[in-house]
């Protein structure tokens, strides 16, 4: 398996990238825009190949850069839910979440703690995620 892969949706505007790091058994979402359920389900496919991927082997863990990502429609919100519960069957051993506001964090909160993800934490800077993240 290549270290790093990328799986990209939408465009500058409106998207998504999701980029799986077999090395440091991380898989990073970066999010943003207000989001159409086509765009959903794109990142539906993108999510479940880089978790299929990682899962096998020692912990695995998720950095989501969600400071530009508006509150999403109902249908959306579901499918982030289920991609939450797919990490935690896949054995997820923690979520940390990159936010710039109050309304973002608890969208993915109130998530996060629905899906049962075992361990999660909200930031406003990269290097404290990762550190948090990878035990540093």
């Amino acid at each position: 398996m290549q270290d790093v892969k990328v799986w990209n949706g939408g465009d500058p505007e409106v998207g998504f990238r999701v980029t799986r790091d077999a090395k440091r058994r991380l898989v990073r979402l970066d999010l943003w825009g207000l989001w159409t359920e086509a765009l959903g389900e794109d990142f539906r496919g993108a999510c479940t190949s880089a978790f299929e991927e990682i899962k096998d082997g020692p912990s695995w863990a998720v950095l989501a850069d969600i400071s530009n990502y508006p509150p999403q429609r109902p249908r959306v919100q579901q499918v982030h839910a289920d991609m939450m519960a797919l990490s935690v069957r896949l054995k997820i051993t923690r979520a940390a979440n990159l936010v710039s506001n109050a309304l973002n964090r608890l969208q993915i909160k109130r998530l996060s703690e629905e899906s049962g993800l075992p361990e999660f934490s909200f930031f406003s800077d990269e290097k404290r995620a990762l550190d948090w993240l990878l035990g540093r």
